[in-house]
């Protein structure tokens, strides 16, 4: 029995380890896709509004 909770805890922490590190890898990984999500549409944005910008100089001349 003291055999079984010995390796049972052990088997907890690996798994917590396991499932942290794992955690940490998506979350790194959905950071990374949301970064570049907004980061493309920034320049997008900034694209569209210099676009803007232009034609309405071009519209004043």
């Amino acid at each position: 029995m003291e055999l079984l909770r010995i390796f049972g805890d052990q088997f907890i922490n690996d798994f917590i380890i396991n499932f942290g590190v794992g955690t940490l890898l998506c979350l790194a990984f959905f950071l990374a896709v949301v970064y570049t999500v907004i980061k493309v549409i920034m320049v997008q944005e900034s694209n569209r509004t210099t676009n803007v910008d232009e034609s309405k100089k071009a519209n004043k001349k």
